[in-house]
């Protein structure tokens, strides 16, 4: 999901956002997360939420009817803000089905809005979910992760007790 977010829903919005400014300014894509492509919205006064601006935790607080580019502007960062304010790691499966439901929909009314060159905004979400893991592929990697750190923690082990060794002979 948080690569859905850095490499899909933030080029969504910079092509909205180089869209709807029309003064020619040169955007670094680079320099410019979400969160200060929020800021610029906020400063030119256009595409507002049905709703206004409001604080909102989870981005099923904002009613599928609510389909402006402002309220799609506002469900991409609160998105974000999910996926970077976590205070865990991993989705469970229902949370990551709802928000791919929400993000399908998102980007489908922004290939619309945008139409962006090359391929659609959709067609980058598939391409990133086919990448992700098998359950078997992950539990490989999850096994080849704790080997690898109980052979760390076994060398520690051995240093920890040559120094608690070599400490005890200078004491006797």
């Amino acid at each position: 999901m948080s690569k859905i977010v850095l490499e899909v829903l933030s080029g969504v919005l910079y092509d909205r956002l180089f869209l709807d400014t029309m003064t020619g300014e040169i955007l670094d894509r680079k320099k410019l997360d979400i969160t200060e492509m929020c800021k610029k919205y906020c400063a030119l006064k256009i595409n507002f939420p049905s709703q206004g601006f409001r604080k909102i935790e989870e981005v099923d607080e904002i009613s599928t009817n609510e389909t402006t580019i402002g309220d799609d502007i506002q469900r991409i960062r609160v998105i974000r803000n999910e996926m970077q304010h976590s205070s865990v790691f991993a989705l469970d499966d229902t949370r990551y089905e709802t928000l791919i439901e929400i993000v399908r929909a998102m980007l489908t009314r922004f290939d619309q809005c945008n139409n962006p060159a090359g391929e659609s905004y959709v067609k980058r979400l598939d391409e990133i979910m086919k990448m992700e893991l098998e359950t078997r592929s992950f539990e490989e990697i999850k096994e080849r992760m704790k080997a690898g750190l109980i052979e760390k923690i076994e060398k520690i082990h051995a240093v920890v007790d040559s120094v608690v060794s070599d400490a005890l002979n200078d004491i006797c």
